[in-house]
């Protein structure tokens, strides 16, 4: 049977944030390159970056808009939105201003298309290798089981158990190995980046691959025209020295998993789309 998504009970007020500057955003899961980004845009001409300063509070469970906390959980993520998010973009309205932060494409996205202007935004999907990926996440904790219960830290994008999610777990939760749930939040994100295109098909999108893209100067002046930035000595540098910057995947964390072990996760992972259509406004 087909559940009929709740109605979000959020006020639909005029926009709130001002001026004409763009305002970007890059839509990824964590430990995809959204520090790189921020740190490399920084050095371009005439801009303001933050890395994970809008949104940073809007945390699990309130990032999962549909969970059972959910009228606490947007009443929150409302308050942190107008309280920190609005001022800083009011601020900074002189210039471009790009954030990067994970958390974008779980609940960000909902209060940024309700409150720019569509023509003002500029949306930069990350996307990176799935194994390299889901091995950052899994090493770090982001997806960890207990005997009691399962934890995601505040890293992780989407909550493996969320009814609302795009796509669904491809076989009970029980079984499944914390690396198969961080490659399970790998794909649910490349879905609703892909899901982003067809809902809101008036916002700009540019896709960026942090693994063949990096390097090239060319690709670089592409983003920089979609931001409306310009390039500089400074930034034309270290696109030359093409740092990677917070990969996460080589290093060393509370959990001990191999590349080779994501791999297979990645290669075996079967994409399952979740059938319950979803509220107006929301991916």
């Amino acid at each position: 049977m087909v559940t009929i998504a709740p109605t979000i009970p959020i006020k639909q007020p005029t926009k709130k944030v001002s001026g004409n500057h763009i305002i970007g955003f890059t839509a990824s899961t964590g430990r995809s390159g959204t520090m790189y980004i921020s740190k490399m845009l920084a050095m371009a001409n005439d801009c303001y970056t933050s890395h994970e300063f809008l949104v940073k509070e809007i945390r699990q469970p309130i990032n999962e808009l549909f969970s059972d906390a959910k009228d606490k959980g947007i009443q929150q993520a409302e308050r942190i939105w107008n309280d920190k998010s609005v001022p800083q973009l009011n601020a900074y309205s002189d210039k471009p201003y790009i954030e990067s932060d994970a958390r974008f494409l779980t609940v960000a996205y909902y209060f940024a298309l309700r409150d720019i202007e569509h023509s003002r935004l500029r949306i930069i999907n990350l996307y990176r290798d799935k194994a390299r990926i889901a091995l950052g996440n899994a090493k770090a904790g982001g997806y960890r089981k207990d005997h009691r219960k399962h934890k995601v830290n505040v890293h992780t994008l989407v909550y493996p158990l969320g009814w609302t999610n795009v796509t669904l777990l491809p076989k009970p939760f029980e079984e499944m190995s914390s690396m198969e749930l961080a490659v399970w939040g790998v794909f649910e994100t490349i879905e609703r980046q892909r899901r982003f295109k067809e809902v809101f098909p008036d916002v700009p999108t540019f896709d960026w691959d942090m693994d063949t893209d990096s390097p090239s100067i060319s690709r670089w002046m592409d983003l920089l025209s979609f931001l409306g930035l310009k390039m500089t000595q400074k930034l034309a540098d270290a696109i030359g020295r093409n740092p990677m910057i917070n990969s996460t995947f080589h290093r060393n964390g509370p959990f001990q998993h191999t590349l080779e072990e994501a791999q297979e996760a990645v290669d075996n992972h079967k994409v399952v789309f979740n059938p319950n259509p979803r509220p107006k406004g929301f991916l």
